[in-house]
């Protein structure tokens, strides 16, 4: 019997056979009804057992569709929750299998100023992370005890230059030296008395970012050791600057404001040297010349003098300070000078310099000197994790 007709004569696992020795009238010529088994002889033979019956055969197919139709939905998730059921989750899944086509969308940046305000160069970039020095260093007394790690030094130990200081473009800097484990700056009547000046940029490059080796850090403990020419017209400094202003150089960028901060700038013009009067300045938005400032805000800043009459401020002294949230410290061989409170603009990342310059006039002061120098001993940058 052809299988289609079997499967037609057959409800609910009931089969209506043919009288024996009559031909199924669907059946086709010279095919035989049951290829799986043994030809059988016309008019009967044992009869087949109940497993091999169509009946039970369509009966189990069709059980088998249905539970496979419905462990597919279920599986699926097809089903919508019924009334009074807890609302389906809708919240997206990361996906565990092979990762999507699509790029993975940027995070936003943390501050977008307004169009008109927007730089034309772009922000400085953050400090590329680099591994601590392995020297052994104990931390300095105003932040012995605390969670603070050596995150930069040098000791100028070679007989050139680390690559990472570099003297400025501009105003015309004699290089910087290093020997016998020291760093000098000069300024000298050669050189048109014009400043020597270094810091931690690295070379500028063409493109953006300008300074792409820069170290540049947003709160720390710094701290250097260093003398310089004892003389009237002195005017050393050790000071952070702006990274963001230092990269727009000779633009702006008015994301930020020009923040600055001199942790030493000693010398006056008044009379009173660099081996006695201390001064230390925190600028809001440091002048660029200008008649209305830099990125057309003027100015403000905090000051700070000392007089250390009897101390020589020109010898071998560590100067040091710590930046921390909501305050500016200085310190003197580990020994604190003043505090003052932040700028809104100081939240920066700012590089080192280090310069040693002429008084612009020196009252009463003998002739100006043919050189003046800066020697630096050793820098380092301490960072709270």
């Amino acid at each position: 019997m052809s299988r289609m007709s079997s499967l037609a004569r057959e409800i609910g696992g009931v089969t209506f056979s043919p009288a024996p020795g009559a031909r199924d009238p669907d059946a086709l010529p010279g095919v035989d009804d049951d290829p799986g088994g043994p030809d059988e002889p016309d008019g009967g033979g044992p009869e087949r057992p109940w497993w091999r019956r169509p009946g039970f055969v369509l009966l189990l197919v069709i059980v088998l569709a249905a539970s496979s139709f419905g462990l597919y939905r279920w599986t699926r998730g097809d089903d919508q929750p019924e009334a009074g059921d807890a609302e389906a989750d809708r919240s997206p899944r990361r996906e565990t299998s092979a990762p999507s086509e699509e790029p993975v969308p940027e995070a936003p940046p943390t501050m977008v100023p307004p169009v008109s305000a927007q730089p034309t160069t772009t922000v400085a970039p953050a400090p590329t992370s680099t591994a601590p020095p392995t020297i052994a260093v104990e931390q300095p007394a105003p932040i012995s005890g605390t969670d603070y790690r050596l995150d930069f030094a040098d000791d100028f130990d070679g007989t050139a230059p680390d690559p990472l200081w570099v003297v400025a473009p501009f105003g015309d800097p004699l290089p910087v030296t290093v020997g016998g484990g020291l760093m000098t700056l000069t300024a000298n009547k050669g050189n048109g008395y014009r400043w020597g000046y270094v810091a931690s940029t690295g070379s500028r490059r063409d493109g953006e970012p300008s300074y792409p080796d820069a170290r540049a850090w947003q709160e720390g403990y710094f701290e250097t050791r260093l003398r310089y020419t004892d003389n009237p017209w002195s005017w050393p400094a050790f000071w952070l600057f702006s990274m963001a202003k230092t990269e727009a150089w000779p633009g702006e960028d008015c994301s930020v404001l020009d923040a600055e901060w001199d942790i030493m700038e000693n010398g006056s013009p008044h009379g009173k040297a660099a081996r006695d009067q201390y001064y230390t300045t925190l600028h809001r938005n440091t002048s660029d010349g200008t008649d209305d400032g830099y990125c057309g805000t003027p100015d403000e800043h905090r000051k700070f003098g000392k007089d250390f009459t009897g101390t020589d401020l020109s010898d071998w002294h560590v100067w040091s300070a710590h930046w921390a949230p909501g305050t500016f410290c200085t310190y003197l061989d580990g020994v604190e000078i003043q505090c003052m409170e932040p700028w809104d603009s100081t939240h920066q990342p700012m590089h080192i310099i280090f310069t040693m310059q002429y008084l612009g006039w020196c009252e009463g002061c003998p002739a100006r000197p043919d050189e003046l120098q800066m020697q630096v001993d050793w820098v380092r940058v301490w960072q709270a994790p």
